[in-house]
C-alpha cells in the first residue's frame, strides 16, 4: 500500500525542496559571514546573486508541486503525462546548477562555475591547492555529509521512473538497493575522510570522526536484508545503537570543542567578532540544537532497544532539520576560522618580546 505522504509529495519533490532549501540557507550564510570573508579566505561573497538563483529555481518547484497536488487529490485519474512531472522538476532543478548559458534566462553563472569546479575536485576527496580555497572545499564536503541520505535517494528517484518501481516502499526493493544505497550514503563521509588524510598536517582525529559513520551504515544495511532471524536482528540492533551513539557523541564533541572551539577561544576574541547574537545565549542554543539533531535517531529506538524505521514524512522532516543544522554549523565554523586566522595574524605581526 502506497504511503499517502508519498502520493501527495513524491520523493523527487522532496529532494528538489531539500536542494532549494540548501541554496536559500547558503545565501543567508553568505550574507551573515560576509564581514568575515577576507579572514576565512572567501572574499567577494555575493549573497544577492544566490538569492536570485534560489528564487529562480524555487518558482518552478512550487508551481509543479501545486499542480501535482491538485491532480493527485482530485477524484479523476491523474493524466499519464503528469506521472513524470515530479521527476522532470527534480531534473530541471539539478540542471540549473550546471554552469551553462541559457538564452533569455539570467542565471548567475560565476557562482555556478565555482561550485562545479569545487564539486569536481571534492567528489574524489580532493582539496584546493591554495590555503584560502581549501577552506571552501572543506565547507562544501561537510555540507555533502548532511545530504548523505538524499544522495542515496537520488538513485531511488531514478528507479521510480520505471513502472515496476513507481511506488516504492523500501529502498531494498529496487535493483541493487541492499548494497548500493549504503554505499551512496557512505560516499560523502568517505570524501571527508580522504580530505582529512591528505591534509597537511594530517588530521587523523578528524578522520576517525568520519570513519565512525561507516559501522552504523554497514550494520543498518545488514538489518535491512531479508532472512535475518529475530535473535540475529536483535544483536544487530544493539550493535547499531552502540555505533550510532559512538558516531553521534564523537561528532557532537568535535563540533563543540574543535570545529567551533566554543571554550578554547577566549570570550574577548569571540566577542570582537560578535555577529550572530550574544555569546552565552547563542553558544547554549547552538549546543542544544546540535545535540538534539545529532541524536534525533534515538526516536527510532524503543525502551526494549528495538529499532524501527521512520515514516517517510518523518524522514523528510529530519532531512530538512539536518540541512538547517548544517547552516548553523557553517556560521559558527566560519566565525571560529576567522578568529583563529585573526589571532594568527596578530601573533605574526607582534614584535618578539
Amino acid at each position: 500500500m502506497a504511503d499517502p505522504f508519498d502520493t501527495s509529495l513524491p520523493l523527487p519533490y522532496r529532494l528538489a525542496m531539500l536542494v532549494v532549501t540548501g541554496t536559500w540557507l547558503w545565501g543567508f550564510a553568505l550574507e551573515l559571514v560576509k564581514p568575515l570573508g577576507r579572514l576565512v579566505g572567501l572574499p567577494n561573497l555575493q549573497h544577492q546573486s544566490t538569492y536570485t538563483f534560489s528564487s529562480i529555481i524555487s518558482a518552478p518547484i512550487i508551481f509543479s508541486a501545486v499542480t501535482w497536488t491538485i491532480f493527485a487529490n482530485s477524484e479523476n485519474a491523474t493524466p499519464p503525462i503528469l506521472r513524470y512531472l515530479p521527476h522532470l522538476t527534480l531534473l530541471l532543478t539539478l540542471l540549473a546548477f550546471v554552469p551553462i548559458h541559457i538564452k533569455g534566462l539570467s542565471l548567475p553563472r560565476n557562482g555556478r562555475s565555482k561550485l562545479a569546479s569545487s564539486l569536481k575536485r571534492v567528489s574524489i576527496g580532493g582539496l584546493a591547492a591554495s590555503e584560502d580555497s581549501k577552506f571552501g572545499d572543506v565547507l562544501l564536503a561537510d555540507a555533502l555529509t548532511s545530504y548523505a541520505r538524499p544522495v542515496s535517494q537520488l538513485y531511488v528517484a531514478l528507479c521510480m521512473v520505471l513502472p515496476k518501481y513507481s511506488h516504492l516502499g523500501e529502498a531494498v526493493t529496487i535493483p541493487g538497493g541492499t548494497y548500493l544505497i549504503p554505499l551512496l550514503v557512505a560516499y560523502p563521509f568517505l570524501i571527508r575522510l580522504r580530505q582529512c588524510l591528505i591534509s597537511r598536517p594530517r588530521q587523523v582525529a578528524n578522520a576517525i570522526k568520519y570513519a565512525t559513520a561507516f559501522p552504523p551504515i554497514v550494520v543498518g544495511a545488514l538489518m535491512s536484508r531479508g532472512g535475518v532471524d529475530p535473535a540475529g536482528r536483535s544483536v544487530l540492533q544493539h550493535w547499531w545503537i552502540f555505533f550510532a551513539l559512538l558516531n553521534s557523541g564523537y561528532s557532537l564533541w568535535w563540533d563543540i570543542f574543535k570545529d567551533w572551539d566554543l571554550w578554547g577561544i577566549s570570550s574577548r576574541d569571540r566577542n570582537n567578532h560578535k555577529r550572530f547574537g550574544g555569546l552565552t545565549i547563542r553558544c547554549i542554543l547552538i549546543v542544544i540544537v546540535d545535540s538534539v539533531l545529532r541524536f534525533s535517531w534515538l526516536s527510532r529506538v524503543s525502551v526494549r532497544l528495538d529499532v524501527y524505521e521512520f515514516q517517510e514524512k518523518t524522514v523528510f522532516l529530519l532531512e530538512i532539520m539536518e540541512v538547517v543544522r548544517r547552516w548553523l554549523w557553517l556560521l559558527f565554523r566560519a566565525e571560529t576560522e576567522a578568529i583563529r586566522r585573526r589571532v594568527d595574524e596578530f601573533e605574526l605581526a607582534s614584535p618578539p618580546s
